[in-house]
């Protein structure tokens, strides 16, 4: 399945740098674009389960696609927030409910991240996942 415009164009700009130090000031730059999520959304079932770092996710369906918005409280796990979020957001719903997991790994980040900090955007995106199915 072909990804998202937008998701693409940030695996083809993190693909741009070879050195983690690159791809921490780029997901640093990311983060700081992602807009403050409201306090009625920032409660426990919004909360990420498995992050070393406090991350919220809101998503909901409009029109039949799908859209997101986040917080986290780490800078580099802000700027994974923010890709996903803007990345997924504008779904067709059927479409990111089809949507694997294996794209996370076309980031170039397992490398460049800690492995809690990687498998955060795993578990961000289970849980994105999980507020659409319901």
């Amino acid at each position: 399945m072909k990804l998202p415009e937008q998701l693409q164009e940030y695996i083809d700009e993190l693909h741009e740098f070879n050195q983690p130090e690159e791809k921490y000031e780029l997901l640093i730059e990311y983060g700081s674009q992602l807009p403050e999520l409201d306090e009625q959304y920032q409660q426990e079932k919004n909360l990420v389960p498995g992050c070393l770092s406090i991350v919220y996710i809101h998503s909901e369906e409009r029109d039949g696609k799908v859209y997101f918005q986040g917080k986290a409280d780490a800078i580099l796990v802000k700027g994974l927030v923010y890709i996903l979020t803007t990345g997924l957001s504008g779904m067709n719903k059927e479409e990111f409910l089809t949507l694997e997991p294996t794209f996370l790994t076309e980031l170039g980040l397992q490398e460049s991240l800690t492995p809690s900090r990687a498998n955060a955007s795993v578990n961000i995106f289970k849980l994105m996942k999980q507020q659409i199915e319901q």
